[in-house]
């Protein structure tokens, strides 16, 4: 038998971190990919905002962010490679998450590039204009 005092510690903690969950993870997600270059999108500020694309980190070829307000949009984390096959050397998506980070409006841009060869230019660029509400 549990007691009075440990049921109620019981319920206190699960509404806690209840409560801690709906306040800390995003309540909705906006994914982006490829098709959506050059296009504009508005989120709330409890609103992630998922890149997604195709990549192969085999060839030395990263995305990055070259262009972004990080007072409105910071990258949450490094970005994560999902492989299309089980084979080494497949291609497959590079998934680069945001959070808002504050309300207005920023162009981000991420271009894919080797990062060591600095005089050539990156072979794509990705840009969408975000405003965060």
């Amino acid at each position: 038998m549990i007691s009075k005092l440990q049921h109620d510690l019981f319920i206190s903690l699960f509404l806690f971190f209840a409560l801690l969950i709906i306040t800390v993870i995003p309540c909705a997600a906006l994914e982006l990919s490829e098709t959506d270059n050059g296009s504009d999108f508005t989120i709330s500020l409890n609103e992630e905002l998922t890149v997604r694309l195709p990549g192969n980190p085999t060839t030395g070829y990263q995305w990055e962010v070259s262009a972004n307000d990080s007072t409105l949009l910071k990258q949450k984390g490094e970005s994560v490679f999902v492989s299309d096959a089980y084979r080494m050397g497949a291609g497959g998506q590079i998934k680069i998450l945001f959070v808002p980070s504050g309300t207005g409006s920023t162009h981000l841009k991420l271009v894919y590039h080797r990062p060591w060869e600095k005089q050539t230019p990156p072979i794509q660029v990705f840009e969408v204009g975000v405003t965060v509400k």
